[in-house]
């Protein structure tokens, strides 16, 4: 991974060395559904902060409710869920979702350590592909398009795109309509 190395880690612990430090990431534990009501307003304000110009109300989108994160943190330990989520199924395709770090940790390499560990989790659980998927706004000019380029110079190339119109309601947007024209992408890396 570029600019990241990993560095070991103890106790289901799995620290990575970045440009800025040494980041260390964990699984989440079943203890730490008492930070479920603090990590899902976290989740919520990185994605409504990203949609900003995408959505016409980003203000009214919530990416999932302190329930949902709740059920995602107590079926980690178990496996059922978490950065492995396969794909339609298919076990040689992983895939990481959720991605948000907190705004006083950004540009720190927490992402990037994110990142790593769910591709070292999915490798080891048999996976030979990565998989995300951004929503990216036309005019280039969007943090969108920001976010799309940071992904490929990880490694990960454009598998889909389909074109999305300005003002599409789409159930996966809570029906808020799209403030201009987007691509839905989907991202591949090879896990080699």
């Amino acid at each position: 991974m570029a600019g990241m190395e990993e560095t070991g880690g103890t106790d289901g612990e799995q620290a990575y060395r970045g440009e800025d430090g040494e980041v260390t990431v964990r699984l989440a534990r079943v203890a730490d559904i008492a930070m479920a009501g603090e990590l899902t307003t976290m989740v919520n304000e990185a994605y409504r902060e990203g949609y900003v110009g995408i959505l016409e109300e980003p203000s009214a989108y919530t990416r999932l409710d302190e329930a949902e994160m709740r059920d995602r943190i107590s079926a980690v330990p178990s496996r059922k869920a978490s950065a492995t989520t396969h794909w339609f199924g298919d076990p040689s395709l992983g895939q990481f979702g959720l991605l948000a770090t907190h705004s006083g940790f950004r540009r720190r390499g927490v992402a990037t350590a994110l990142i790593s560990c769910a591709e070292e989790l999915c490798r080891g659980e048999g996976a030979t592909q990565m998989q995300c998927e951004e929503l990216v706004a036309d005019d280039g000019a969007h943090v969108s398009s920001v976010f799309l380029a940071w992904h490929q110079r990880r490694g990960y190339e454009m598998e889909q795109e389909h074109e999305l119109p300005a003002g599409l309601r789409h159930p996966g947007f809570q029906y808020i309509p799209l403030a201009q024209p987007c691509r839905f992408v989907i991202l591949r890396k090879g896990l080699g």
